[in-house]
Protein backbone atom coordinates (compact mmCIF):
# COMPACT_ATOMS: atom_id res chain seq x y z
CA UNK A 1 0.00 0.00 0.00
CA UNK A 2 1.37 3.36 -1.06
CA UNK A 3 2.29 5.35 2.01
CA UNK A 4 -0.16 7.88 2.83
CA UNK A 5 2.45 10.26 3.74
CA UNK A 6 3.56 10.48 -0.07
CA UNK A 7 0.77 11.32 -1.82
CA UNK A 8 0.68 14.82 -2.99
CA UNK A 9 -0.68 17.51 -5.47
CA UNK A 10 0.94 20.00 -7.88
CA UNK A 11 -0.82 23.09 -9.03
CA UNK A 12 0.09 25.47 -11.39
CA UNK A 13 -1.79 27.64 -14.17
CA UNK A 14 -1.05 25.33 -16.85
CA UNK A 15 -0.82 21.50 -14.88
CA UNK A 16 -2.88 20.11 -12.19
CA UNK A 17 -1.82 16.32 -10.73
CA UNK A 18 -2.99 14.35 -7.93
CA UNK A 19 -0.91 11.38 -7.21
CA UNK A 20 1.09 8.44 -5.20
CA UNK A 21 -2.83 8.33 -3.57
CA UNK A 22 -3.51 5.58 -1.21
CA UNK A 23 -4.99 2.37 -2.19
CA UNK A 24 -8.19 1.58 -0.55
CA UNK A 25 -9.86 -1.54 -2.56
CA UNK A 26 -8.04 -4.13 -4.65
CA UNK A 27 -10.85 -3.89 -6.98
CA UNK A 28 -10.72 -0.57 -9.35
CA UNK A 29 -8.26 2.04 -7.80
CA UNK A 30 -7.46 5.16 -8.57
CA UNK A 31 -4.04 5.73 -8.87
CA UNK A 32 -3.40 9.18 -10.07
CA UNK A 33 -5.04 11.78 -11.69
CA UNK A 34 -4.61 15.45 -13.43
CA UNK A 35 -5.16 17.56 -16.09
CA UNK A 36 -3.18 19.67 -18.15
CA UNK A 37 -3.15 22.70 -20.83
CA UNK A 38 0.39 21.96 -22.80
CA UNK A 39 2.85 24.05 -24.52
CA UNK A 40 3.07 24.14 -28.00
CA UNK A 41 4.94 20.85 -29.15
CA UNK A 42 5.54 19.69 -25.70
CA UNK A 43 5.90 15.74 -25.69
CA UNK A 44 5.73 13.35 -23.05
CA UNK A 45 7.41 9.60 -23.57
CA UNK A 46 8.50 7.04 -24.54
CA UNK A 47 7.71 6.22 -20.68
CA UNK A 48 6.30 2.40 -19.36
CA UNK A 49 3.39 2.41 -16.45
CA UNK A 50 2.54 0.27 -14.41
CA UNK A 51 -0.83 0.52 -14.36
CA UNK A 52 -3.55 2.16 -17.03
CA UNK A 53 -3.81 5.36 -18.42
CA UNK A 54 -6.86 7.02 -20.40
CA UNK A 55 -6.42 10.63 -21.61
CA UNK A 56 -9.38 12.73 -22.60
CA UNK A 57 -8.84 15.73 -24.93
CA UNK A 58 -11.11 19.02 -23.82
CA UNK A 59 -9.46 21.28 -27.00
CA UNK A 60 -6.43 21.76 -29.12
CA UNK A 61 -4.67 18.80 -31.11
CA UNK A 62 -1.84 16.29 -30.58
CA UNK A 63 -0.65 13.22 -31.91
CA UNK A 64 -0.03 9.68 -30.28
CA UNK A 65 2.61 7.06 -31.53
CA UNK A 66 1.96 3.56 -29.61
CA UNK A 67 2.45 0.04 -31.21
CA UNK A 68 3.99 1.62 -34.86
CA UNK A 69 0.46 3.31 -35.37
CA UNK A 70 0.08 7.06 -35.58
CA UNK A 71 -3.22 8.97 -34.57
CA UNK A 72 -3.90 12.59 -35.02
CA UNK A 73 -6.03 13.18 -32.04
CA UNK A 74 -8.13 15.73 -31.65
CA UNK A 75 -10.95 17.57 -28.87
CA UNK A 76 -13.52 14.94 -27.99
CA UNK A 77 -10.80 12.10 -28.38
CA UNK A 78 -9.82 9.69 -25.93
CA UNK A 79 -6.77 7.47 -26.19
CA UNK A 80 -5.76 4.45 -23.64
CA UNK A 81 -2.39 3.47 -22.56
CA UNK A 82 -1.97 0.03 -21.54
CA UNK A 83 0.57 -0.94 -18.73
CA UNK A 84 3.96 -1.52 -19.69
CA UNK A 85 3.12 0.03 -22.98
CA UNK A 86 5.54 2.47 -24.82
CA UNK A 87 3.83 5.35 -26.34
CA UNK A 88 4.75 8.97 -27.29
CA UNK A 89 2.55 11.80 -27.53
CA UNK A 90 2.94 15.00 -28.37
CA UNK A 91 0.73 18.43 -28.32
CA UNK A 92 0.39 20.34 -31.71
CA UNK A 93 2.41 23.62 -32.55
CA UNK A 94 -0.20 26.02 -33.56
CA UNK A 95 -3.26 24.88 -31.11
CA UNK A 96 -2.05 22.53 -27.90
CA UNK A 97 -4.02 20.39 -26.44
CA UNK A 98 -5.90 20.48 -23.28
CA UNK A 99 -6.25 17.16 -21.54
CA UNK A 100 -7.57 15.51 -18.52
CA UNK A 101 -5.83 12.25 -17.49
CA UNK A 102 -6.79 9.26 -14.88
CA UNK A 103 -4.22 6.81 -13.90
CA UNK A 104 -6.10 3.44 -12.16
CA UNK A 105 -5.47 -0.61 -11.92
CA UNK A 106 -7.08 -3.25 -9.96
CA UNK A 107 -8.87 -6.47 -10.50
CA UNK A 108 -11.88 -4.92 -12.63
CA UNK A 109 -9.85 -2.66 -14.48
CA UNK A 110 -9.47 -4.77 -17.68
CA UNK A 111 -12.97 -5.85 -17.84
CA UNK A 112 -14.35 -2.08 -17.44
CA UNK A 113 -11.87 -1.36 -20.77
CA UNK A 114 -13.13 -4.34 -22.62
CA UNK A 115 -16.51 -3.33 -21.74
CA UNK A 116 -15.52 0.14 -22.79
CA UNK A 117 -14.24 -1.09 -25.74
CA UNK A 118 -10.63 0.22 -25.00
CA UNK A 119 -8.55 -2.65 -26.70
CA UNK A 120 -4.76 -2.91 -27.75
CA UNK A 121 -6.22 -3.10 -31.15
CA UNK A 122 -8.31 0.43 -30.72
CA UNK A 123 -7.19 2.42 -27.82
CA UNK A 124 -8.23 5.35 -29.26
CA UNK A 125 -11.86 6.45 -29.05
CA UNK A 126 -14.07 9.22 -30.08
CA UNK A 127 -16.27 10.47 -27.89
CA UNK A 128 -16.95 14.19 -27.89
CA UNK A 129 -20.12 13.53 -25.97
CA UNK A 130 -18.34 12.43 -22.79
CA UNK A 131 -16.10 15.14 -22.62
CA UNK A 132 -17.48 17.53 -20.38
CA UNK A 133 -18.84 14.39 -18.01
CA UNK A 134 -15.95 12.87 -17.53
CA UNK A 135 -13.53 15.58 -17.39
CA UNK A 136 -16.60 17.03 -14.87
CA UNK A 137 -15.50 13.98 -12.60
CA UNK A 138 -11.64 14.87 -12.67
CA UNK A 139 -12.13 17.75 -11.37
CA UNK A 140 -14.13 16.21 -8.45
CA UNK A 141 -11.68 13.98 -7.91
CA UNK A 142 -8.57 16.82 -8.18
CA UNK A 143 -10.99 18.64 -5.74
CA UNK A 144 -10.71 15.58 -3.27
CA UNK A 145 -7.08 16.10 -2.61
CA UNK A 146 -7.66 16.27 1.16
CA UNK A 147 -5.86 12.79 2.36
CA UNK A 148 -9.10 11.68 4.28
CA UNK A 149 -10.84 8.39 4.02
CA UNK A 150 -14.01 10.47 2.87
CA UNK A 151 -12.13 11.64 0.02
CA UNK A 152 -10.53 8.21 -1.07
CA UNK A 153 -14.04 6.88 -1.31
CA UNK A 154 -14.90 10.11 -3.51
CA UNK A 155 -12.18 9.87 -5.82
CA UNK A 156 -13.02 6.05 -6.28
CA UNK A 157 -16.95 6.85 -6.85
CA UNK A 158 -15.79 9.41 -9.06
CA UNK A 159 -13.55 6.63 -11.06
CA UNK A 160 -16.47 4.42 -11.22
CA UNK A 161 -18.97 6.96 -12.70
CA UNK A 162 -16.22 8.18 -15.07
CA UNK A 163 -15.82 4.11 -16.36
CA UNK A 164 -19.64 3.72 -16.32
CA UNK A 165 -19.78 6.76 -18.71
CA UNK A 166 -17.24 5.25 -21.27
CA UNK A 167 -19.11 1.29 -20.79
CA UNK A 168 -22.68 3.03 -21.00
CA UNK A 169 -21.36 4.97 -24.20
CA UNK A 170 -20.40 1.33 -26.17
CA UNK A 171 -23.26 -0.30 -24.75
CA UNK A 172 -25.42 2.48 -26.51
CA UNK A 173 -23.34 1.86 -29.43
CA UNK A 174 -24.85 -1.80 -30.29
CA UNK A 175 -28.09 -3.83 -30.09
CA UNK A 176 -29.66 -3.68 -26.41
CA UNK A 177 -29.45 -7.49 -26.33
CA UNK A 178 -25.64 -7.34 -27.71
CA UNK A 179 -24.69 -5.20 -24.46
CA UNK A 180 -26.59 -6.70 -21.94
CA UNK A 181 -24.12 -7.83 -19.27
CA UNK A 182 -26.70 -10.61 -18.37
CA UNK A 183 -28.69 -13.84 -19.83
CA UNK A 184 -31.76 -12.83 -20.68
CA UNK A 185 -33.19 -15.51 -17.43
CA UNK A 186 -31.23 -13.22 -15.39
CA UNK A 187 -33.40 -10.07 -16.38
CA UNK A 188 -36.21 -12.48 -16.60
CA UNK A 189 -36.23 -13.95 -12.94
CA UNK A 190 -35.47 -9.72 -11.87
CA UNK A 191 -38.76 -9.04 -13.69
CA UNK A 192 -40.59 -11.91 -11.45
CA UNK A 193 -39.27 -11.11 -8.32
CA UNK A 194 -40.12 -7.29 -9.06
CA UNK A 195 -43.42 -8.19 -9.94
CA UNK A 196 -43.88 -10.68 -6.73
CA UNK A 197 -42.94 -7.80 -4.10
CA UNK A 198 -44.91 -4.98 -6.30
CA UNK A 199 -48.43 -7.06 -7.34
CA UNK A 200 -50.26 -4.14 -5.60
CA UNK A 201 -48.67 -1.38 -7.93
CA UNK A 202 -49.86 -0.82 -11.69
CA UNK A 203 -46.90 -2.17 -13.09
CA UNK A 204 -46.74 -1.69 -16.94
CA UNK A 205 -44.04 -4.01 -18.70
CA UNK A 206 -42.45 -0.55 -21.06
CA UNK A 207 -41.91 0.51 -17.19
CA UNK A 208 -40.49 -2.80 -15.63
CA UNK A 209 -38.30 -3.15 -18.61
CA UNK A 210 -36.87 0.61 -18.25
CA UNK A 211 -36.83 0.29 -14.63
CA UNK A 212 -34.78 -2.86 -14.90
CA UNK A 213 -32.51 -1.37 -18.40
CA UNK A 214 -33.35 -3.99 -20.80
CA UNK A 215 -35.52 -3.90 -24.10
CA UNK A 216 -39.03 -4.07 -23.55
CA UNK A 217 -39.27 -6.75 -26.39
CA UNK A 218 -36.31 -9.02 -25.21
CA UNK A 219 -37.60 -8.58 -21.73
CA UNK A 220 -40.74 -9.90 -22.74
CA UNK A 221 -39.50 -13.25 -25.32
CA UNK A 222 -37.00 -13.86 -22.27
CA UNK A 223 -39.69 -14.10 -19.86
CA UNK A 224 -42.10 -15.82 -21.57
CA UNK A 225 -39.05 -18.41 -22.00
CA UNK A 226 -38.35 -18.97 -18.93
CA UNK A 227 -41.88 -18.66 -17.08
CA UNK A 228 -43.82 -20.20 -20.65
CA UNK A 229 -46.28 -17.42 -19.94
CA UNK A 230 -46.36 -13.43 -20.38
CA UNK A 231 -45.36 -10.92 -18.30
CA UNK A 232 -48.98 -9.43 -17.86
CA UNK A 233 -50.58 -12.88 -16.95
CA UNK A 234 -47.97 -13.47 -14.76
CA UNK A 235 -49.13 -10.22 -13.22
CA UNK A 236 -52.82 -11.62 -13.48
CA UNK A 237 -51.72 -14.50 -11.94
CA UNK A 238 -50.11 -13.54 -8.70
CA UNK A 239 -53.00 -10.89 -8.35
CA UNK A 240 -55.02 -13.57 -8.40
CA UNK A 241 -53.45 -15.84 -5.92
CA UNK A 242 -53.49 -13.19 -3.34
CA UNK A 243 -56.83 -12.34 -3.89
CA UNK A 244 -57.90 -15.98 -3.84
CA UNK A 245 -56.06 -16.11 -0.34
CA UNK A 246 -57.28 -13.32 1.07
CA UNK A 247 -61.03 -14.50 0.28
CA UNK A 248 -60.55 -17.34 1.99
CA UNK A 249 -58.59 -16.55 5.09
CA UNK A 250 -59.66 -13.01 6.06
CA UNK A 251 -63.02 -11.51 6.09
CA UNK A 252 -62.32 -8.14 4.44
CA UNK A 253 -64.45 -6.84 1.66
CA UNK A 254 -64.14 -7.49 -1.95
CA UNK A 255 -63.50 -3.81 -2.67
CA UNK A 256 -60.92 -4.12 0.09
CA UNK A 257 -58.99 -7.00 -1.67
CA UNK A 258 -58.68 -5.64 -5.17
CA UNK A 259 -57.49 -2.37 -3.84
CA UNK A 260 -54.84 -4.61 -1.95
CA UNK A 261 -54.21 -6.40 -5.34
CA UNK A 262 -53.16 -3.66 -7.42
CA UNK A 263 -57.01 -3.19 -8.46
CA UNK A 264 -58.77 0.39 -8.25
CA UNK A 265 -61.91 -0.85 -9.65
CA UNK A 266 -64.05 -3.62 -7.77
CA UNK A 267 -65.63 -4.47 -11.24
CA UNK A 268 -62.91 -5.12 -13.37
CA UNK A 269 -60.99 -7.01 -10.67
CA UNK A 270 -64.57 -8.96 -10.48
CA UNK A 271 -64.74 -9.42 -14.02
CA UNK A 272 -60.61 -10.67 -14.48
CA UNK A 273 -61.53 -12.96 -11.35
CA UNK A 274 -64.15 -14.61 -12.99
CA UNK A 275 -62.60 -14.75 -16.08
CA UNK A 276 -59.60 -16.51 -14.46
CA UNK A 277 -61.74 -18.69 -11.84
CA UNK A 278 -65.14 -19.26 -13.28
CA UNK A 279 -66.79 -17.87 -10.75
CA UNK A 280 -67.34 -14.40 -8.80
CA UNK A 281 -65.26 -13.50 -5.98
CA UNK A 282 -68.05 -13.68 -3.99
CA UNK A 283 -69.08 -17.37 -4.77
CA UNK A 284 -65.07 -18.42 -4.38
CA UNK A 285 -65.01 -17.24 -0.86
CA UNK A 286 -68.62 -19.00 -0.19
CA UNK A 287 -67.74 -22.66 -1.95
CA UNK A 288 -65.27 -24.98 -2.06
CA UNK A 289 -62.97 -25.45 -5.47
CA UNK A 290 -60.41 -27.69 -6.77
CA UNK A 291 -58.96 -25.15 -9.13
CA UNK A 292 -54.93 -25.71 -9.59
CA UNK A 293 -53.84 -22.05 -7.58
CA UNK A 294 -51.76 -20.14 -9.63
CA UNK A 295 -48.79 -20.52 -7.46
CA UNK A 296 -49.45 -24.25 -8.20
CA UNK A 297 -48.22 -23.55 -12.08
CA UNK A 298 -45.32 -21.61 -10.95
CA UNK A 299 -43.76 -24.50 -9.12
CA UNK A 300 -44.94 -26.64 -11.97
CA UNK A 301 -42.89 -24.84 -14.30
CA UNK A 302 -40.34 -23.86 -12.00
CA UNK A 303 -39.61 -28.16 -12.26
CA UNK A 304 -39.91 -28.24 -15.59
CA UNK A 305 -37.37 -25.43 -16.16
CA UNK A 306 -34.91 -27.54 -14.11
CA UNK A 307 -35.34 -30.36 -15.75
Amino acid sequence: MTDIHSAYLTRNPYFTCLENLPVQTDDLYLVYCGKEKCRPGHRFGPNQRHFHIIHFIKAGRGTLDMRGHHYDLGPGDIFWIPPGEEAWYEADMKVPWIYYWIGFDGFSANICLERAELTPDTPVLRAPELIEEVTGYINGMLDANQLTYSNSVKRNALLQLTMASLIDRAERMHKPEDSYAYTGAVYAHYARNYIDLNYSEQIRVSELADFIGVNRSYLSSSFKQLMGMSIQDYIVGVRMNRARSLLRGTDLKVNEIAQMVGYEDVLSFSKIFKAKNGMSPKSYRDVDTNLETFSEKVENSDRENKL
